[in-house]
Formats: C-alpha cells, structure tokens, sequence
C-alpha cells in the first residue's frame, strides 16, 4: 500500500474512532452534567426559557427523566393528565411496578402450598393471578 493511502486511511481512522474514545465521552457526559445543574438551577429560578433549552438538549443524558419529572412536579396543578400519564409512561416505572407485583403474587401463591389442595386454594391462586394480570 503506498505512504499516501496510508496516511489518509490513519487520518479517516483517527476522525472516525476519535468520538469514541473514552475521553471524549467523559468529556460530553461532563458536559451533559453541567448542563443537568444548570437545567434544574433555572427551574428554581423559574426562567422556563433557560430550562427548556437545556432540557431539549439533554434528551439523551441518563438523568434527563429525573429532571423531567421535578419539571412536572413544579408545574402539577396546571398540568394536563395526558402530560402526566406521558411521563410516567415513559419513565419506565410502570414495567417496574408490574415486575414487583408478578414477585409479590409469586411469593403468595407459593405460601397457598401450606392450605389443602381444593377449589378454595385454585381460587385464591387465581384471584392474585387476576389481580396482578388486569388491565387498567
């Protein structure tokens, strides 16, 4: 392979791989961190402009529910239920929430084991089943 080739495939490698580097996510998730105090600094404050722009910006830093939700939490009485439902829905709480329930009836039906087999007990299983398995 000629030097020149060589050279511009070394530079398209360091262009490439360059924003991979760890460095350069510490460097933006520092960045992200700054903006993130910044953001809930201007919700204190108030100053909506101040906060919805650093919040657009902050869609993909990991912390960036959180300040959606002390947003929210601000802005309660006025908020509209499809706003509300919104968040929580994409907060990820809900598959949360069903996960700790579906453990909880699992534990239940299991101590059902100590009750003699019958009708009875397949009622009380299928009760928690159904309660945990409806939908809202």
């Amino acid at each position: 392979m000629e030097t020149p080739l060589r050279t511009w495939l070394a530079i398209l490698l360091v262009v490439v791989l360059a924003p991979l580097s760890p460095a350069s996510a510490a460097d933006t998730l520092s960045a992200q961190r700054g903006a993130f105090i910044a953001a809930e600094q201007a919700l204190a404050a108030a100053d909506r402009e101040t906060f919805d722009e650093l919040a657009a910006r902050l869609s993909e830093y990991p912390l960036h529910p959180y300040l959606r939700l002390a947003d929210l939490m601000r802005r309660l009485d006025t908020a509209s239920e499809q706003e509300v439902l919104e968040v929580v829905r994409t907060s990820g709480v809900l598959e949360e929430v069903q996960d700790r329930a579906t453990s909880y009836a699992r534990r239940a039906v299991s101590h059902l084991q100590c009750l003699p087999p019958g009708p009875e007990r397949d009622a009380l299983a299928h009760a928690t089943s159904l309660l945990v398995n409806r939908e809202a």
